[in-house]
């Protein structure tokens, strides 16, 4: 009697956390990034999405997710789905030797397109900076254009 009761009361447990409460979660958001003004249709555009300052625009390991997303004519696009709410910024190099990195000369400056959210760019310093290229993400559906250099 006392074991069948405590079935019934872990199958119950079970059953509400599995309910209509468990299968709410947080919304999350689809972001569109539109790439514009690539140079030529060779290679790929890498894609990299951060949520943090770490790596910003172009480490692989440091992004929170990083893809490649194939040219079309003079641009390409990239959709990331199920996105948390959330502060993120994204960096795009078009890498057209397919290499899987950025190109740059003897002295650190890209051969290749490169591209960040809010236009945010670099300069004497280095690479651009996260706090310029960052942006929230809240509502459903978003998307990005992100204009090369």
């Amino acid at each position: 009697m006392k074991s069948a009761f405590l079935s019934a009361l872990a199958l119950g447990a079970a059953l509400t956390a599995t309910g209509p409460a468990a299968a709410q979660s947080s919304p999350t958001t689809t972001l569109t990034v539109n790439i514009a003004g690539l140079k030529n249709s060779q290679g790929v555009c890498k894609v990299l999405l951060f949520n943090k300052p770490a790596g910003f625009p172009n480490e692989d390991a440091k992004a929170l997710r990083c893809v490649e997303a194939l040219i079309k004519g003079n641009t390409s696009q990239y959709v990331f789905a199920n996105l948390p709410a959330g502060t993120y910024a994204v960096g795009v190099v078009h890498d057209e030797n397919h290499n899987k990195k950025m190109d740059t000369n003897f002295m650190g400056i890209p051969k290749e397109q490169y591209g960040t959210s809010r236009g945010a760019r670099g300069g004497v310093g280095g690479p651009p900076k996260f706090a310029p290229a960052r942006f929230l993400l809240s509502g459903p559906v978003a998307s990005l254009l992100i204009t090369m250099e």
